[in-house]
């Protein structure tokens, strides 16, 4: 529902589920809402009935594969830009589906500590995930860096056939909210500085807690979990906004 509010109609928002045939922004929003089904029938036999096995167990799985199409549907939508030589990368629902399965089971082995329940097995999926994670976004980060554009003025006006092609007049006379927006004019002048903080806070902090809380007593485990979760949450706010920001 929240993601209608950016829509220009947002009354035509049912419209927009519609289109998924062609559309990687319909079909997220399509996936996004059947992957509430089975979550909510999960989430009822596992809360008011105590029960996890049998159908409900198997809603779960469902819950699972279906939010994992959802993120992929996500990132396509990004990563189907061919105007975008950054995003226009396998390894961006890679890095999607990796970061995603990262916060989840981080947040997760916080959860079960939170509720007395052993996270020795979810903490080794969240080490997994976060070394995998981090991998898979240093990858990216190089691959921008030594990628030049490849569409220039003659193969995005399509008159590139007949002859070099040039401006006669800029497209603007001064600067606009698109140059602008998010800050991210700050972003690039501090790519560095923001990948820095990304890899501590994304990666290197919540791996060190996550790996630290395995070896700590029940109260310290749940604190450093919490705190892992924290500064992940931080580290993806900034990882996010390098993702737009240096496109």
């Amino acid at each position: 529902v929240s993601s209608t509010f950016h829509l220009g109609r947002p009354e035509r928002a049912a419209r927009a589920l519609t289109q998924w045939r062609s559309s990687w922004l319909s079909r997220e929003g399509v996936l996004a809402i059947a992957t509430f089904v089975p979550a909510l029938v999960f989430a009822v036999g596992w809360v008011i009935l105590g029960r996890t096995g049998g159908v409900f167990g198997w809603m779960g799985v469902a819950a699972a594969m279906l939010a994992g199409a959802t993120v992929v549907t996500t990132s396509m939508i990004y990563a189907s830009l061919t105007t975008i030589p950054q995003w226009n990368l396998a390894s961006v629902p890679m890095a999607y589906l990796a970061l995603g399965l990262t916060s989840g089971a981080v947040l997760l082995a916080f959860v079960t500590r939170l509720f007395g329940v052993d996270a020795t097995a979810i903490g080794g999926v969240a080490i997994v995930a976060l070394v995998l994670a981090w991998g898979v976004k240093i990858a990216y980060w190089r691959t921008i860096d030594g990628r030049l554009a490849r569409s220039d003025l003659g193969s995005a006006t399509g008159l590139a056939r007949f002859g070099a092609v040039r401006l006669l007049e800029q497209p603007h006379t001064e600067a606009n909210f698109l140059m602008h927006e998010m800050g991210y004019r700050v972003a690039r002048k501090h790519a560095r500085r923001l990948r820095a903080i990304a890899h501590l806070c994304l990666f290197a902090l919540p791996l060190a807690l996550t790996v630290a809380a395995l070896f700590a007593t029940a109260i310290v485990a749940g604190l450093f979990a919490g705190v892992a979760v924290v500064v992940l949450a931080i580290g993806l706010l900034v990882e996010r906004w390098l993702f737009f920001a240096e496109a």
